[in-house]
């Protein structure tokens, strides 16, 4: 019988052993889920993070094909803006008066300028006020009888 308790006390033992290794493996899975929990939030938040940044850099990468064309656009306009006004400011003071076709009036370095824009394009330019389009190589008829005229002073 003494053998008998012998490998009870021995078994009872490595059941205690069993059962406290067995209790602290149940603790370290609890710990490990409540990491894994924690770390699967973590995720969650970091793809959201993501997707968001995604979207902004789509957004983004949109606008940047999109803000030179418009700035080149706004240059352009703004560029002829300034043309059109130094055009009307020469015509309003007359500086060797050309009359275009249409009947509107520039000043003669103007209309030169607008000649010049159009050299190796094509002969025809527009007229800054109504953009009606013209020929610089037709003789116009006004111009010839102004240049012709004795009150006409030509100042060098």
């Amino acid at each position: 019988m003494k053998k008998m308790s012998g490998v009870s006390n021995e078994t009872q033992e490595r059941l205690r052993r069993y059962n406290e290794e067995l209790a602290m493996l149940s603790q370290r899975k609890d710990e490990l889920r409540g990491e894994i929990n924690t770390l699967s939030a973590t995720v969650n938040e970091i793809e959201k993070e993501r997707d968001s940044c995604r979207s902004e850099l789509s957004k983004l990468a949109k606008e940047s094909t999109t803000l030179p064309s418009i700035a080149f656009e706004a240059e352009t306009r703004v560029r002829r803006e300034e043309e059109e006004l130094r055009r009307l400011l020469a015509t309003k003071t007359n500086l060797f008066p050309q009359t275009l076709p249409c009947g509107h009036t520039v000043c003669y370095r103007c209309r030169e300028h607008l000649k010049s824009e159009r050299i190796g394009l094509d002969r025809y330019s527009t007229c800054p006020v109504c953009r009606q389009p013209f020929n610089f190589d037709r003789p116009y008829p006004a111009q010839d009888l102004l240049t012709k005229s004795p009150s006409f002073i030509h100042f060098k």
